[in-house]
């Protein structure tokens, strides 16, 4: 008896006669009849007939698709759109659900590794910001050997793991407590962008943040009075 039950196809083949080596009734799901190295026959239980073993697939595939895509279970029992192979061609190759975080163990270990380590990675660095700054226009210190700067400018360095950036100003115009040069212009035109802005303890340097980061609270809130970020004259 063949029968298509929630996309998979069912075949019990009904005994044979006395002869039959195998008392029970062998059965396939999706083409498959037999399993492991010797390809032993999938087999009903004993004294099943026909009907009985086709209800009784269906209520293991009703369990199956109750829930998640196991890895451990043969992939013949799923339909084949439903699942997909997670680390193909590798010994621990496996079945997960298409488009669906894999439930085993190891990835799922792997799965909360990665996430953490994204948590930690902010997604900025200092090149990053001097790329963003020196496209919209503004200057770039070009600095000597012993970090001192042959042009007035702003350099940008990161800091705790790139946790944030440090933008200074390098250059003849240098007092202290004080933003110096197109620092004010470039803070704004960050905030503009979305970067949360600070500035340092120093109060002559800028901390830059992630956009989307949640404003910190450590240094002075950005603008201060005194920066008159309005006059920068950049681009957005």
């Amino acid at each position: 008896m063949k029968t298509i039950y929630k996309g998979r196809t069912l075949v019990v083949h009904p005994a044979r006669g006395p002869l039959d080596l195998y008392t029970s009734l062998r059965f396939e799901v999706n083409g498959v009849s037999g399993t492991g190295h010797d390809n032993h026959p999938l087999l009903g239980e004993p004294g099943e007939g026909v009907h009985e073993t086709l209800a009784r697939l269906k209520r293991v595939i009703d369990d199956i698709d109750s829930q998640p895509v196991q890895p451990t279970t043969y992939a013949w029992w799923y339909p084949t759109d439903k699942i997909e192979i997670c680390n193909p061609g590798r010994l621990n190759e496996h079945i997960k659900g298409k488009g669906e975080p894999c439930v085993a163990p190891g990835c799922v270990r792997k799965a909360r590794i990665e996430a953490a380590r994204a948590k930690r990675r902010t997604g900025i660095t200092a090149a990053s910001v001097s790329g963003v700054l020196t496209r919209a226009g503004f200057t770039r210190a070009a600095l000597n050997w012993d970090s001192t700067a042959r042009n007035d400018g702003f350099d940008a360095s990161g800091e705790q793991r790139n946790r944030r950036v440090v933008v200074m100003w390098r250059g003849a115009d240098y007092r202290v407590q004080e933003l110096q040069g197109e620092l004010p212009g470039i803070g704004a035109f960050l905030k503009r962008k979305g970067y949360p802005v600070r500035i340092t303890d120093s109060g002559f340097s800028l901390w830059v943040y992630p956009r989307g980061a949640d404003e910190p609270d450590e240094g002075q809130p950005f603008p201060a009075a005194n920066d008159k970020p309005e006059s920068s004259g950049r681009k957005d």
